[in-house]
Parts: C-alpha cells; sequence; structure tokens
C-alpha cells in the first residue's frame, strides 16, 4: 500500500525571477535600486534592494505574519552563449547553485533544488486530468490530434470519447476544474 507524500507544489510557492526584475528595472549598472515586489494584490511583498556594484539582493520581508526575514541573495554574471552581453544569476542561499528563480519555501527564497521532494502540478495530477487540463486550455481546432481523419475516428478521438464518458460518470471531478 502506498502512502500519500503531500509534496510541495512548486506552482504554488511565491516566486520571482532574474527576469522579473530586469523588466522592472533592477539592474542598472553601477547603481542601487531598491522596490518592493508583490503577489496576491499586495497581500505579499518583499522589500527588494539591488547593489549593482557589489552585485547582492538584499531581500527583506516578514513570513506568516510574525517573523521577520532579512538576508542577501549573490548575483552573478556569465557571458552569454552567443558571446554579446551577459546572463545574471542568482546564487541559492541554501545550494550555493546557479539558478534564474527563486521561489519562497519554509520562509526562504530558495531555488527548485533546494526544495526537496517538491513537485509540479502536472506530475501530480493523473493522466485522464492532464488529459481534460490540455484539452481545456487548448483551442479547439488543432493541427495535430484531430478526432476523425477521412470519416474515420483517430486514436486521440478514441481517447477523448474514453475521458468523456468518464467524466459523464464523474461530474463532481469536472465541477473542480472550473474553480
Amino acid at each position: 500500500m502506498k502512502f500519500p507524500t503531500f509534496p510541495t507544489i512548486i506552482d504554488d510557492c511565491l516566486k520571482f525571477t532574474v527576469g522579473d526584475l530586469k523588466r522592472y528595472g533592477y539592474f542598472v549598472s553601477n547603481a542601487y535600486v531598491s522596490g518592493v515586489l508583490s503577489w496576491n494584490n499586495g497581500q505579499s511583498s518583499v522589500r527588494v534592494k539591488v547593489d549593482n556594484i557589489k552585485m547582492v539582493m538584499s531581500l527583506d520581508y516578514v513570513v506568516d505574519g510574525t517573523k521577520s526575514m532579512q538576508y542577501d541573495v549573490k548575483i552573478v554574471t556569465r557571458t552569454a552563449n552567443i558571446g554579446r552581453g551577459v546572463v545574471r544569476y542568482f546564487i541559492c542561499p541554501e545550494t550555493n547553485s546557479l539558478c534564474r528563480k527563486l521561489y519562497l519555501h519554509r520562509g526562504v527564497f530558495v531555488s527548485r533544488k533546494a526544495m526537496s521532494g517538491a513537485m509540479y502540478q502536472t506530475q501530480v495530477d493523473s493522466k485522464a486530468m492532464r488529459f481534460w487540463r490540455q484539452l481545456l486550455n487548448e483551442p479547439k481546432e488543432r493541427k495535430y490530434g484531430k478526432e476523425y481523419y477521412r470519416g474515420k475516428l483517430t486514436p486521440y478521438g478514441k481517447r477523448l470519447r474514453r475521458y468523456e464518458k468518464y467524466w459523464q460518470q464523474h461530474d463532481r471531478i469536472l465541477s473542480l476544474l472550473y474553480q
């Protein structure tokens, strides 16, 4: 008998990327830039200070409304693979590895590698659930995966019919998709 593990879902964690900081103008050469990143309509926020001379980002935020967190994350640059410009990376505070995204996990912003046992939502979903999420997010006319070809039902169409019967029997599960 398998016991449930209840992994941390990476998609549900607060995150920010190097691209976010670049888009918001935090990387100005030889300057000190500060600001606030916020999520969930301002319910969660992090004060960010980027020192572009020392290449350090200071984070200041409150966890669970009680615990104040303040620490620095180093930023390093590497030359781009095409030879023009640079690519910036964070150095994860826990694993000391290069990363481009930091996720809030157990009160600290860390890379995905530091989150042991964490999974993406699609890894947790059943095969049928993944199929229906994909179907709901795709346009109706698909280049591949047609229901019929030359008047015959395709393997994709057969799978679609099988899942349609399954969902008709389980309307409760279908209502969970639209929440």
